[in-house]
């Protein structure tokens, strides 16, 4: 096995609401209020902000299923799934989301997203919430994540006890997640300080 898919594995494992940071959790909470009255939710953010992260803890939280691509949707159907109870992280680790798949690397165009909610419907999925960069021009509710100062040094900490530092992608873009997908310009590069922004919650 590959360092990489090591590190990737050990952070899914221990993804919960617990160890999301600041901006996660808001996100988190957000999400899981929309879906009281929303079959479908938007989740983006820059690539590097934690999203997959985000919804993994989601997931373990709440019931939902997860799914790493629109491709692996067929592997799934709604089932009641092990939830983790974690004290103390806000009222959206009450929610019951069974009924809920969350995709994740979605297409960012609006015909590939409502593609992506036929097929996880089809699959007998009341509710979906769409992981993506940028924000799907279609009118559905969103959630942006943004990480802030605090919450880039937490999860360098984090991803540094897993022996994994962040680092600049090949553009110079600041990515907490860097060389864990395999990118070997930036497999072994020094963890470097980032610009980020507050979170921001935005309705559409």
């Amino acid at each position: 096995m590959s360092r990489w898919v090591d590190v990737l594995n050990r952070l899914r494992r221990d993804a919960g609401p617990g160890s999301l940071v600041a901006a996660q959790s808001d996100a988190a909470a957000g999400v899981a209020a929309l879906l009281r009255t929303h079959d479908v939710v938007n989740l983006h953010g820059v690539a590097g902000s934690g999203k997959t992260y985000l919804g993994w803890a989601l997931a373990r939280a709440t019931g939902a299923s997860q799914a790493g691509s629109p491709a692996k949707l067929a592997l799934l159907v709604p089932r009641a799934r092990p939830r983790s109870h974690a004290h103390g992280v806000g009222p959206w680790m009450n929610a019951d989301l069974t009924d809920v798949i969350i995709v994740d690397n979605c297409p960012e165009t609006r015909l590939g997203a409502r593609s992506v909610v036929d097929d996880a419907r089809a699959h007998g999925f009341r509710r979906v919430v769409l992981l993506t960069r940028a924000a799907v021009p279609d009118q559905i509710v969103k959630v942006s994540l943004q990480l802030g100062d605090g919450d880039a040094r937490a999860i360098c900490m984090a991803l540094a006890a897993h022996g994994w530092s962040p680092s600049m992608d090949r553009t110079g873009h600041f990515t907490l997640w860097g060389g864990i997908w395999g990118d070997d310009d930036t497999r072994d590069a020094p963890l470097v300080a980032g610009t980020v922004t507050d979170t921001t919650i935005t309705h559409v």
